[in-house]
């Protein structure tokens, strides 16, 4: 039978690599997501799980990243009798991503989970009244040719900000594990901005605004990439050049310009206005990227009145 059984897992690795293969020639990033655990008190392993869905449907409208079925990773990881949780040690992760024929993987836990005492006022016209939930999760993106983490993410989710979440009608009370709705919102406000920082990262898949028209603005993602009305985003541009002390390059000055709310979406786009700083200094071709209504606020001093020069 263990005979049999190694003949299944090389004939099954062989096929993942064939159809690796297709996605490379397409230029895309194979990607597999791995169960997520709980080191909170308050949170079960089997709860957690559902933020491996949750990033899976996240990334799923990724233009550069194909999310391998978590069936088909935790197929091989039983057949190798290896432990896939969000705790696993980053080689072993790596080791399992190479038999499935991925680029990288991603682990990772839910570190804090808790339920404020008091309630929030609302920001933005974003939340409401009520004591938030709050989910702190910890992920780590792993290159599984090196078995290097390349991406060590920490996010806070909180229940307010529901209108970020993504489409949490769509999970039902058993898919979350008897979890109460804000709490679900607490983990998606999480996975919506980690999702966008990993589409940058490892796929240079950056979001823009594509138009701007009296104060309205355009940007290039929508419902399929988990963008709902009142979602905020930070308009940016990019400065100079900053150089590390070897002369390589580390990348560039962000320059913030305004705070945009989203007003409509639709499945790939979304009309946007702006709530913080001059919407005047925003141009087509500026970068975005999904902020709290807490940043937002602390990011508020620094908005110019007028575009700045390069």
């Amino acid at each position: 039978m263990k005979r049999l059984g190694r003949i299944f897992l090389a004939a099954f690795a062989a096929c993942l690599l064939f159809c690796s293969a297709g996605s490379a020639a397409d230029g895309k990033i194979r990607l597999g997501v791995m169960r997520f655990s709980s080191k909170a008190e308050s949170l079960t392993d089997a709860q957690a799980g559902i933020i491996t869905d949750m990033f899976i449907h996240a990334l799923a409208g990724s233009k550069s990243i194909v999310v391998v079925d978590r069936d088909t990773i935790e197929s091989i990881g039983d057949e190798r009798q290896m432990s896939l949780s969000g705790l696993s040690d980053p080689s072993d992760a790596a080791e399992i991503g190479r038999l499935a024929g991925l680029q990288y993987v991603m682990l990772g836990f839910i570190s804090e989970f808790e339920k404020e005492t008091k309630s929030q006022t609302a920001s933005f016209g974003i939340g409401q009244n009520i004591p938030p939930t709050k989910a702190t999760i910890q992920a780590r993106v792993v290159d599984v040719n090196t078995s290097e983490v390349v991406m060590a993410l920490s996010e806070t989710g909180i229940s307010s900000n529901h209108s970020t979440a993504l489409s949490v009608e769509g999970y039902s009370m058993a898919q979350s594990g008897g979890m109460e709705r804000e709490s679900v919102h607490a983990i998606q406000d999480a996975v919506w901005r980690m999702a966008h920082l990993i589409r940058a990262e490892i796929a240079e898949e950056y979001s823009y605004v594509v138009s701007e028209n009296g104060g309205k603005f355009t940007i290039d993602v929508g419902l399929i990439l988990g963008v709902n009305p009142g979602s905020l985003y930070l308009a940016y541009s990019e400065g100079h050049e900053i150089l590390g002390i070897d002369g390589k390059p580390l990348g560039r000055a962000k320059i913030p310009l305004a705070v945009i709310r989203v007003n409509r979406s639709e499945a790939g786009y979304s009309v946007c206005s702006a709530i913080l700083g001059n919407g005047d200094v925003v141009r087509r071709g500026d970068k975005i990227e999904p902020i709290t209504a807490d940043d937002a606020k602390k990011i508020a001093p620094e908005l110019p009145k007028k575009r700045p020069e390069f």
